[in-house]
């Protein structure tokens, strides 16, 4: 019976974001100017996850200062649990697209940035109804991928409608 509930969880958590997402996009404005960026709640979980690993590995530590054996796992467990958090922070807040007039801007985390023209994108590729599990891609005339945006991020059907405004091909 508490098996169930698992799936129950994410299904809501899911739908959740989904929906700060769609609400967010609502409110962005039809500009030259789209950034592409994650919804608040999911940097924020991140960020909560990786402050309360830091935290509680602290804490833990100062309890357990006496019994040194436990401590170094105490310590090593809450260390990873934070660099975990700390580096999913970092992953979905500094992988964007930045569109600026006719051209597009990919950031990408301990990458170079990469600017493109909407002249070098041939092809594109919409799976964003698939919801969380979806994104956009982005071909060349070689259909080599030149670069993704993943669903969850606010501002990526803007990048598809001006895609399409500029009569570049969908693939299916």
């Amino acid at each position: 019976m508490q098996y169930i509930l698992i799936p129950i969880a994410i299904s809501i958590v899911f739908s959740l974001l989904w929906r700060t997402k769609t609400n967010a996009e609502k409110k962005m404005p039809n500009e030259s100017f789209i950034r592409t960026r994650p919804p608040k709640i999911l940097t924020g979980f991140f960020l909560g996850f990786a402050i309360a690993g830091t935290c509680g590995g602290i804490v833990l530590g100062i309890i357990n200062r006496d019994n040194t054996e436990n401590l170094i796992g105490i310590i090593l467990s809450f260390s990873i649990i934070a660099i975990i958090g700390f580096f999913g922070y970092m992953w979905v807040r500094f992988n964007y697209v930045v569109i600026d007039g006719d051209n597009i801007i990919v950031y990408r985390l301990f990458q170079k940035n990469k600017l493109y023209s909407f002249d070098e994108v041939a092809f594109f590729k919409d799976t964003t109804h698939m919801g969380i599990q979806g994104g956009l891609i982005c071909y060349d005339k070689n259909k080599k991928k030149l670069f993704s945006v993943e669903a969850i991020h606010i501002g990526v059907s803007l990048i598809i409608q001006r895609l399409r405004e500029k009569n570049i091909a969908q693939i299916f």
